[in-house]
């Protein structure tokens, strides 16, 4: 993969992730307010999350070393 292609993709998934945290937020307040029981939802999108950031992690250890290797 290229600078760009790892930066892109680092990108939509940092997009993803933020999405599983606004809306594990929306079905917190939800339940908070007594609109139902959330907690399997809630419980999946913070393990979503997990993994999007370990995703993330990984393509960035990528392009460090893709750009280590230009120096």
């Amino acid at each position: 993969m290229t600078r760009q292609e790892l930066e892109a993709a680092i990108a939509r998934l940092a997009e993803k992730r933020e999405q599983c945290e606004a809306e594990a937020r929306r079905y917190l307040e939800r339940e908070t307010t007594g609109q139902g029981v959330f907690a399997a939802e809630i419980f999946e999108l913070k393990q979503k999350k997990q993994v999007l950031a370990t995703e993330i992690r990984h393509l960035q250890v990528k392009l460090n070393h893709l750009l280590l290797s230009w120096e």
